[in-house]
């Protein structure tokens, strides 16, 4: 409430409206983060970078990103059956939790 009494013509009602923007903003690479997301900047600095970025990084030619921002598999990449995901998620066998 303080924020809405001292700044009333900003339409962000709660911290969780703020991260909501702060996510699309980062996920735009409108923004800039550190390794672990806690500082953010506009601009890039040193051990700063965009989201794109980073999931390059973490992915490294297994996955692909489309222009929507989808993220599709390589011929490198894992796939998942998701018939068996749903039967070992329905399983009272504990032996397939552990399996994979």
């Amino acid at each position: 409430m303080v924020m809405k009494k001292n700044h009333p013509f900003i339409p962000i009602k709660n911290v969780y409206e703020v991260c909501a923007i702060m996510t699309s903003m980062m996920r735009e690479d409108w923004i800039y983060t550190d390794a672990s997301g806690y500082r953010i900047s506009l601009k890039r600095h040193e051990g700063f970078t965009s989201f794109s970025e980073k999931c390059r990084s973490h992915f490294k030619g297994n996955y692909i990103f489309k222009k929507d921002g989808t993220l599709i598999t390589s011929k490198l990449g894992k796939t998942v059956n998701l018939d068996h995901v749903i039967d070992t998620l329905k399983s009272k066998d504990e032996s397939l939790f552990n399996a994979h």
